[in-house]
């Protein structure tokens, strides 16, 4: 799992998980977590956005 603090995004903070689909619960407890203890809301995305059509996806397979 590797994660990413992106800055400059104008949106008050954003976190980013790389990942395999088996950590998508401890993700999600963490999100949970977070909002919890700071009263913010917190969204976790666990697709490719639109834009991925537009500039292309690469998949990586071990």
């Amino acid at each position: 799992m590797f994660g990413a603090k992106i800055t400059g995004g104008g949106n008050g903070g954003t976190v980013a998980v790389l990942a395999t689909s088996g950590a998508e619960a401890r993700v999600r407890d963490v999100a949970a977590r977070y909002g919890a203890e700071t009263g913010r809301d917190t969204t976790v995305f666990t697709t490719s956005g639109p834009g991925a059509a537009e500039t292309g996806v690469l998949l990586l397979e071990p």
